[in-house]
Formats: C-alpha cells, structure tokens, sequence
C-alpha cells in the first residue's frame, strides 16, 4: 500500500512567507500531506480546536523558528509556542528548524520590543532542548526538511493515511485475526514445552594460584519456540569444592560447528534451534583441590535447565564427568 504521511508546518507566517512555501513543495514532492495553520484563523477559540485535531491527526510536527516570536494567544504565549508545546504532550515527532544567529536578516522582519524577543528566546532554548537543526537560507531549508523527515519516517512507527479503495478489508482482517489466535496457541504450546542442558567437557587451566579458567562446551536440545534467545544474565556457572561456592561470571562464544546460530547482540544469543555453546570464563577458589563440582544452569521465559559434573584430578590436569539433571 502507498502510505503518506501528513506533516504539520508551524511558524510565524509573513516573515517566513518564502521558507514556509518551499518546505511545503517539498513535502508535496515525497508523496505528503503539508498542512499548517495558515488555513485557518488561529485567533478563533473555534478554530483552535481544529488546529489541534489536525496536529493529532499529522504524523510529524515541523517548526520553523527565524527572528520573529508571532501574534500571542490570550495566555500571553505565540500560537506557534502554543502548537510546539501541543505537538510535545501529544507525542507527536518534532522536527526543529532554527534559523542561525550570523545569518543578515531584514529589521522588518526582526521582533524589536525586548519582552518580545525575550519571549522569543525562551521558545528557542525550549526547541533547542529537543533534537533541532539550524538554517541558512530558504533552499537549504527545504532540503534539510526532506532529509529529515525521510529520516524519521524510516525509524518512526507512524500510522500514516492510505486510499480508501487500498484499505484492508474486513475479509484479510478476519484472516489476520485467525492467524494471530493460532500463533498465540502455537506459541502457547511451545511454551509448554522442555529445555534440556548438557555438558559435553569442561576443559581447566590453572593460570595461577587458586585461579581456575575454565572452557565449558555445552548442547542444550528440547522443545522450544524459534527462533530461541538466550540471555546471558540466564546463564549461571558455580564451582564448589567442600570450603564454598563461587560464581564465574561468563563470557559466552558460539561454536563455529554450530549451524542453528542466527546473531547476537550485547546481552543475548539467538538460535533456530538445538545447539552448542562454548562459555568461558575464570574463578578464584580458597584453596588447592583436588575435586570440583561444577555446575551449569539456564532459567528464563518458563524454560529451567541443569548440568552437574565433577572436575577432578587426574593424570596431571583435571578429567571432566557430569550429567544433565531435569
């Protein structure tokens, strides 16, 4: 479907005749809906209240700001501060523009009372608290305005507007409807289902005194929805020997063999299915020992798991035994 986004202009009007007219052949030439107050009379209570329900109903809010506050409302505030802060609480995206300060600009078009300018700067230090952009001339302006918006239509999730004749109708909607009540069943049943956790070999250096590195390979296998994301946080390794429990904090890398890996990210892995991870890491321990207990553990989104084995030594370095436990 060819979706347009409605975009909201807001500026004072004479002075900014020129700027406002290219913004709006610009947003015309994506394919959008320029609306801005020039369509109505803003000093009518009446009108008002159009005025906001078009903000509501626009996609994104643009603000041009040059060197003129604009006529003020009752409130003692300009209509172009009160659409801002009206596009602010309806969390309506705001795409600043401001004029810079060493641009030559005609005294006419100029706020000269200093209450007035005053007034003006406090908006701009307001706008300047969101994310704006400066100005130089009316031809720049209007390409900063299309980048940008491209920009925010690309990582915003607005609704937007589509022909009536392209709408979905009721028939896809019933469809749609089915479909997500059986993944929800789907997935429901997939949470039902079980995790189970092995390691395969525990592989310990001793880089110095009372300090253990261990390589841990591991397979989880079960039932599970995919893709499977795996915290790291959920992943926990304790060692204890007969004089206490320590905790390794892991690092978690994935074995090259392993064809079910999808990607991770800072905190988490994802997978497609069963696989294998190799978890490394180091731990201090009290004393010299000749035996450890080593285990493995995964809970999170319903799914708990645990692999118990001993680390002993053997023939010069430690052997590896364990077991799952349900």
């Amino acid at each position: 479907m060819d979706k347009k986004y409605q975009v909201f202009i807001s500026s004072t009007f004479k002075d900014l005749r020129e700027e406002r007219s290219d913004v709006v052949k610009a947003i015309l030439s994506m394919g959008n809906i320029p609306v801005g107050m020039e369509m109505f009379n803003a000093g009518d209570d009446e009108q008002w209240k159009i005025i906001a329900r078009h903000i509501d109903r626009s996609d994104f809010y643009v603000v041009l700001i040059a060197h003129r506050y604009g006529s003020m409302t009752p409130d003692g505030i300009s209509y172009t501060e009160k659409e801002y802060d009206y596009a602010i609480a309806s969390k309506i995206p705001v795409l600043g523009f401001i004029l810079a300060d060493d641009i030559p600009w005609l005294p006419e078009r100029v706020d000269q009372e200093p209450e007035t300018r005053a007034k003006l700067n406090q908006f701009k230090a307001k706008a300047r608290l969101k994310m704006i952009e400066e100005w130089r001339d009316s031809k720049s302006l209007s390409g900063q305005v299309a980048i940008a918006l491209m920009t925010q239509i690309n990582t915003s999730d607005r609704p937007g507007w589509i022909r009536g004749d392209e709408a979905v109708g009721t028939n896809v909607l019933n469809e749609l409807s089915r479909l997500s009540k059986e993944n929800a069943e789907l997935r429901a049943a997939a949470l039902n289902g079980h995790l189970t956790l092995f390691v395969r070999d525990v592989v310990c250096n001793i880089s110095e005194r009372n300090k253990l590195r261990l390589k841990i390979h591991c397979t989880f296998d079960g039932t599970f929805p995919t893709p499977f994301l795996i915290p790291i946080s959920a992943l926990k390794v304790l060692v204890r020997d007969d004089y206490g429990e320590y905790q390794m904090k892991p690092s978690i890398d994935v074995e090259v063999a392993s064809q079910r890996f999808i990607g991770a990210g800072p905190s988490s892995l994802v997978f497609s299915g069963p696989g294998d991870l190799t978890i490394r890491g180091g731990v201090d321990v009290s004393f010299d020992r000749q035996r450890f207990e080593v285990e493995v553990s995964f809970s999170a989104a319903r799914f708990e798991a645990k692999s118990i084995g001993f680390l002993e030594w053997q023939a010069s370095k430690y052997q590896y035994s364990g077991k799952s436990v349900s």
